[in-house]
């Protein structure tokens, strides 16, 4: 709960830098490109976690993989963590900042989960369609699950809405027992 509170904190920070340079945009597609590169490289993100290794040490490292690839507010800002010895929140951060970002720009990130993929003109009728309910403009994620064997089911942020056939069993099965 404390590395919540603690990402958030720094999250914000960052954002109101970005926002202030005007580099919303910028910032988080460096953030994003680092966390895909740290996940896909497990060994780098051991290194980063390392307690044994100075902050000097990190820093340089990081600079050797990402120097010219990212912004100097996002440099900045990870040199900041290591010197802290915060490298461990970096993915709330990413996560925090990218919500922060979104309200910025009022975008709410969608997430579709659909017994098969869907075409772009589904996805774009999906996000008008929950766009003017929520007035804000939908970024959507389609996932994919045989599960709810048809229909859609959308999560923005912690909102759900269940249109799935699986949810309909469920909730007439509710309904039977209650009854």
């Amino acid at each position: 709960m404390i590395s919540g509170a603690v990402a958030k904190r720094y999250a914000r920070a960052l954002f109101e830098v970005a926002e202030q340079k005007g580099k919303l945009e910028e910032v988080e597609k460096d953030l994003t490109a680092m966390l895909g590169v740290l996940n896909e490289h497990p060994d780098l993100r051991k290194l980063l976690a390392h307690p044994g290794l100075h902050a000097e040490e990190k820093k340089e490292q990081m600079k050797l993989i990402f120097s010219g690839k990212w912004t100097e507010e996002t440099e900045n800002f990870i040199f900041l963590l290591i010197d802290r010895r915060r490298e461990q929140v970096l993915e709330q951060v990413v996560e925090e900042y990218t919500k922060l970002a979104n309200q910025g720009r009022g975008i709410a990130d969608a997430i579709v989960t659909t017994a098969q993929p869907l075409s772009k003109e589904d996805e774009n009728e999906i996000a008008q369609r929950f766009g003017k309910v929520l007035s804000k403009q939908l970024r959507i994620t389609n996932v994919v699950d045989k599960n709810i064997l048809g229909g859609i089911v959308v999560r923005i942020g912690d909102r759900v809405y269940d249109g799935s056939i699986a949810g309909k069993l469920k909730r007439f099965k509710q309904q039977l027992q209650n009854s």
